[in-house]
């Protein structure tokens, strides 16, 4: 293992290794806000390190990013079905797709990568040919993803648990429906259905 920083986001690099990964439409977060989630996150910590901060500081863009804010492209119903596509169409051969949800502004995805490919790459292959056909859907030739994301390297069965939660259930969490899986761009294998079962049933 290694780790690298890209922008402001470190990024810990591991083959064959499963994460959570958010990444987020280029108008999701203005700059205000996002400097707003720093000063709340380092008013709240006395002697904070790398990783709480960012922890920290993760969860409270994520709070901002549930409000919906921005065009919401991802609520366009052909654009949210060009996403889904772009991260299956690789399942199986390049990651195993664990659960996902296609928030209005956001994605997360939690998957384990197979033998050599890298998150980076995968990322930028999902975006780079999302972005393009999301922009001739919608008219446009603006920037459609912002250039980071966010990645956490899971490392427990109990960290597992918590995004698998997470992940399915942040619609719920946002008021965008009542139960898990009642949103269209909510799914997880079926591995991971049952597993979803134990948790929400």
């Amino acid at each position: 293992m290694h780790s690298r920083t890209r922008g402001y986001l470190p990024h810990r690099v591991v083959s064959q290794a499963t994460y959570f990964v958010t990444f987020r439409l280029a108008d999701s977060l203005p700059a205000s806000v996002l400097l707003e989630c720093e000063r709340n996150t380092r008013s709240k910590l006395l002697t904070p390190s790398k990783e709480e901060f960012r922890r920290r500081y993760q969860e409270a863009m994520e709070q901002e990013l549930d409000t919906s804010y921005g065009q919401c492209w991802l609520n366009h119903p052909q654009v949210a079905s060009v996403i889904t596509n772009t991260i299956r169409y690789f399942n199986s051969e390049r990651y195993e797709l664990l659960a996902w949800t296609i928030m209005p502004n956001h994605v997360h995805v939690l998957l384990t990568l197979i033998a050599d490919f890298s998150l980076s790459s995968i990322l930028h292959s999902w975006k780079s040919f999302s972005a393009k056909k999301a922009n001739q859907i919608l008219g446009k030739t603006r920037e459609f993803w912002q250039r980071e994301y966010f990645d956490v390297l899971v490392t427990s069965e109990r960290q597992f648990e918590f995004f698998l939660r997470y992940v399915l259930n942040n619609p719920v969490k946002a008021g965008l429906c009542n139960e898990i899986f009642q949103w269209p761009g909510t799914d997880c294998s079926e591995e991971m259905q049952a597993v979803a079962k134990r948790f929400f049933l």
